[in-house]
């Protein structure tokens, strides 16, 4: 299920990617941008988090733990950055 989970988001994201004309009438380019690396970076962390530490279970922390952490970040980096920009052409 973690790999379906991962392929959607992932998939998601590519297309988001290759989207600019059609959403430039309600959003923002850097919105779609942004939710694009949003849903690759929640693929790559999902997939990390649910598949690769069952796959490779005795492998240590210090080589995974860095870039679980740097996904989480640029996830956490890029909903916010979106909540912003959505928030700021609302009010």
């Amino acid at each position: 299920m973690g790999f379906l989970w991962a392929s959607g988001l992932l998939l998601c994201g590519i297309w988001l990617w290759g989207r600019h004309s059609a959403q430039e009438l309600v959003l923002p380019p850097a919105v779609v941008r942004i939710g694009a690396i949003w849903a690759i970076a929640a693929a790559q962390l999902v997939f990390m988090v649910l598949v690769a530490d069952d796959l490779c279970p005795r492998m240590p922390m210090v080589f995974t733990g860095w870039l679980k952490l740097l996904l989480g970040a640029l996830w956490w980096a890029a909903l916010c950055y979106i909540a912003w920009i959505v928030w700021d052409r609302v009010v």
